[in-house]
């Protein structure tokens, strides 16, 4: 089950999707099923073509976050909310590479 929840839920062959379902209905106060879900949301906020509405939705996910008793999730919050006028203009360009030359 580990495996399920590390990898992205859209890769999931329709045994471990079952199963993971199963056990997000189950037991969704388990913190490790709640950073699992947070780290989904997060996933397609950031997935998002709009640098506006990313920012907005940033913003209200690291609320609901703070708000949580998952305090490793806690930790990226703060860190996203501390970068968070980097990230948005990132969106706009994409990701730099390694190989990336001004």
């Amino acid at each position: 089950m580990r495996w399920t929840l590390l990898k992205d839920s859209r890769r999931l062959n329709t045994a471990a999707l079952t199963d993971l379902d199963s056990l997000i209905g189950e037991i969704t106060t388990q913190r490790t099923t709640r950073a699992w879900m947070y780290r989904e949301q997060r996933r397609e906020i950031l997935n998002r073509k709009q640098v506006s509405v990313v920012r907005t939705m940033l913003q209200q996910w690291c609320t609901n976050v703070c708000c949580s008793k998952v305090e490793p999730m806690k930790a990226v919050a703060r860190l996203i909310r501390s970068h968070l006028e980097g990230i948005s203009p990132g969106r706009r360009r994409g990701p730099l590479t390694a190989s990336w030359r001004p």
